[in-house]
């Protein structure tokens, strides 16, 4: 008995809890790692995946992430998700977490193709700087 939006606090936390998790396998999913291999040699390290090291801005959007109560706690842990230094993936506290304010993101994606100007001026618009 689902509902869209979450009525109560058990169903507000769960929310929160699957966007996190969600949140966390996209970035472990996308994000490289730095792995260990053990040589006759040494130990050596090598970089898997995609770097995504030197990104600048996590953006925030759909309901959980902009209007969940707790999402400003999501949001810190999807940022800082490199504590350990093993992920291709910035450092705590360094990337800027913007969020959708007017959830409109999905839809400038189509407007750009005939509208760029006006695309990129509402994206502008919406997205806005959390403090974390």
């Amino acid at each position: 008995n689902w509902q869209p939006i979450p009525q109560t606090q058990n169903q507000q936390h769960l929310a929160a809890r699957l966007a996190r998790e969600a949140g966390a396998q996209g970035i472990a999913r996308h994000a490289g790692v730095i792995r260990k291999l053990f040589l006759p040699e040494g130990q050596r390290r090598y970089a898997q995946g995609k770097d995504l090291s030197q990104a600048k801005f996590l953006i925030a959007t759909g309901g959980a992430l902009t209007r969940l109560d707790g999402r400003l706690n999501i949001l810190r842990h999807l940022r800082d998700m490199n504590a350990n230094g093993m992920m291709l993936y910035p450092a705590p506290g360094t990337l800027i977490v913007l969020t959708d304010s007017h959830y409109l993101l999905a839809a400038l994606g189509v407007l750009s193709r005939e509208y760029p100007q006006a695309a990129l001026t509402l994206m502008q618009d919406s997205l806005k700087e959390e403090t974390l």
